[in-house]
């Protein structure tokens, strides 16, 4: 049975505490005073090295004009948002406790533009999917109001 549910945890487990983990730092990154455009640039060194590393050790494909622009703009979606956590911090000292839960609300971003670009309605049950995001929603508005 853990073997049908390996990609979860692999895709979906281990990058939450991951992401999780990156957040702290992040707080604790702006706290110990650095400017925004460094704070960018600092993660994204980080981000740089793990990906030289990474393809070190899985070299499988090449990269084409397509797939580098999908990936560039990807990268420059991650960092104007990162950024606009560390300003927030920065600026209106909101509690990370606080923040987290509300723009991990990008998840039902996420699943409502997988369900229609990549047509993953055909391959989920989207009833169950609606009121997990409709219990995400909640959550956030709880969390927003803490």
């Amino acid at each position: 049975m853990f073997k049908n549910h390996f990609p979860l945890v692999l895709g979906g487990l281990t990058p939450a505490v991951l992401f999780a983990i990156s957040a702290v730092l992040q707080k604790q990154t702006v706290q110990s005073g650095i400017g925004l455009g460094f704070y960018i640039i600092v993660i994204g060194t980080g981000m740089l090295i793990t990906g030289i590393a990474i393809f070190l050790l899985f070299p499988d494909k090449l990269i084409s004009l397509k797939s580098a622009g999908f990936g560039f703009s990807s990268g420059v979606f991650a960092a104007i948002g990162i950024a606009l956590v560390g300003l927030t911090i920065i600026k209106y000292g909101t509690p990370l406790s606080q923040l987290v839960p509300i723009y991990n609300i990008n998840t039902l971003f996420a699943v409502l533009l997988a369900l229609v670009i990549f047509s993953e309605w055909q391959n989920v049950n989207v009833s169950t999917l609606m009121i997990g995001t409709l219990m995400v929603t909640i959550g956030a508005i709880f969390v927003a109001n803490a």
